[in-house]
């Protein structure tokens, strides 16, 4: 569910001046929750996978040490355990910053929010925006840049409210350019 938050310059009102010129309104999207379920399904799934991996191999040295050595044992173990350490680690640290994350679309620029934090990307620095559907990602759009750089959102609430507002911003800045 997309947040929409509407903010409003209280200290005009105070003051007795009209609101409506000085009102800003944009919309919050925020990553999803299917989205983090989504991984948190995946990094389960990794593991799962690495332990059998683990237990393949672990069985086979039972049945036959000639063929499965101890240094084969001990090296699968040790690159699953890394890597799955690793692993989580990336996904910890991708929950804590999804946590104070939002994208914002104000006039003319798109705003990356993570905490403290923001980035903001000019509208007229897109070059195009596509959606695009991956199987095993789901939807996603596409910002082509200028640079030659792509930016690829993935996993926000409300998808296409949030194309149809960089569109809009998009398709305003180029009739303002004309």
């Amino acid at each position: 569910m997309v947040r929409a938050q509407i903010y409003v310059a209280h200290y005009n009102e105070l003051n007795g001046c009209s609101t409506s010129q000085y009102e800003s309104v944009y919309m919050e999207f925020r990553v999803g929750v299917e989205e983090i379920k989504k991984r948190n399904r995946n990094l389960v799934l990794g593991g799962v996978f690495a332990g059998i991996l683990v237990l393949i191999t672990w069985m086979g040295h039972q049945r036959s040490s000639e063929q499965y050595n101890a240094t084969l044992l001990f090296s699968v173990l040790v690159f699953v355990v890394l890597a799955t350490v690793i692993n989580l680690i990336g996904h910890v640290r991708y929950l804590k910053r999804i946590r104070n994350h939002v994208l914002m679309v104000q006039k003319g620029v798109i705003i990356f929010r993570t905490g403290k934090n923001d980035t903001q990307l000019k509208v007229t620095d897109i070059q195009s925006l596509q959606q695009q559907k991956r199987w095993r990602e789901g939807p996603s759009i596409l910002l082509r840049l200028k640079n030659k750089r792509i930016i690829r959102l993935v996993g926000y609430e409300n998808l296409g409210t949030l194309e149809n507002q960089i569109r809009s911003q998009m398709e305003s800045v180029e009739s303002q350019a004309e």
